[in-house]
């Protein structure tokens, strides 16, 4: 695995948590939000899937998928 992107994704998770830690202590509403895709038959992972499911269950959606990197996916048929 290329250590370069290990380096990246602490990076990025470092500087997400100090920005929250920050708007925390301050009081400060602070969103963390990726867009990613996924179309085709049965979607069950994409951002509009889970906006629609939390809507529809009016639940509150929270989304975090560890820092893993998911890529859009088009399905074609």
């Amino acid at each position: 695995m290329n250590r370069n992107r290990y380096l990246y994704s602490y990076a990025k998770l470092y500087c997400e948590n100090f920005v929250k830690n920050f708007c925390d202590k301050n009081k400060v509403k602070f969103l963390i939000t990726r867009v990613f895709n996924l179309y085709g038959h049965k979607n069950s992972f994409s951002i509009i899937n889970k906006i629609l499911n939390s809507y529809q269950n009016k639940k509150k959606i929270t989304i975090f998928n560890k820092g893993r990197s998911v890529r859009d996916y088009i399905e074609v048929n």
